[in-house]
Formats: C-alpha cells, sequence, structure tokens
C-alpha cells in the first residue's frame, strides 16, 4: 500500500492507513473468534456431556390451534412497532458501515486511476 520502492511515490492520507490497521485488528479478531467457535464445538463434541437418547413415543404430538399462535404472536410484535429495536439499530450500522467503507474506497480508486 505504501509503494515502497516504486518510482512514483503515492502518498495516502492518514484516513487509508487508519482503515487498513482496522482491517487487520478486525481480521484478527475474526479469525480468533472462528477458532475459537470451532474449538467448542468440536471440544463439545469430543469431550462434551453426553444426553440421554430417550425412548421415542408412540403418540402423535399435537399442534396448537391456530387461534392461540396468531393470539401469541399479536404479542411479540407488528409492523408499527417493531419488538427487537437492538437488532434493527445494529443491521442499520452495519448497512451505513458498509456503504461508507465503498464509497471511500471508491474514491480512493478514483484518485489512484490516473497514475496508471
Amino acid at each position: 500500500m505504501a509503494f515502497s520502492g516504486a518510482p512514483f511515490q503515492y502518498e495516502w492520507p492518514g484516513a487509508a492507513y487508519l482503515m487498513m490497521g482496522l482491517t487487520g485488528i478486525f481480521g484478527v479478531i475474526a479469525i480468533v473468534g472462528g477458532a475459537l467457535w470451532i474449538l467448542l464445538v468440536v471440544g463439545s463434541l469430543l469431550f462434551g456431556k453426553k444426553l440421554d437418547g430417550g425412548t421415542l413415543s408412540d403418540k402423535p404430538v399435537p399442534h396448537a390451534p391456530l387461534d392461540s399462535v396468531a393470539a401469541r404472536a399479536s404479542h411479540t410484535g407488528s409492523a408499527e412497532h417493531v419488538q427487537v429495536p437492538g437488532t434493527v439499530v445494529l443491521a442499520m450500522l452495519l448497512l451505513v458501515s458498509f456503504v461508507l467503507y465503498y464509497f471511500v474506497n471508491w474514491k480512493y480508486l478514483s484518485e489512484v486511476w490516473p497514475l496508471s
């Protein structure tokens, strides 16, 4: 990124180095998280507590009537009132950061185009 040893040097703004540093940091966090996930899953499969399989029943499983399902669903929220504001906020934060990162990278790319 720094074009070290190149005959035509290009000076990147500090924000570009900041974003590359953040990408490296979050990449390491993602690798550690993935390794921990694999370790936990494989560890629980190999060394986890065994569950009792139990016996299967011949009786059919009753299903809840549709009116009780609709009654339960009416308490969880509607299109006018979202019951999971934290999830919506995190999803919008991810969307906004993705869009900003996308356009900032296109801006940096447009500054490099005259070099080629």
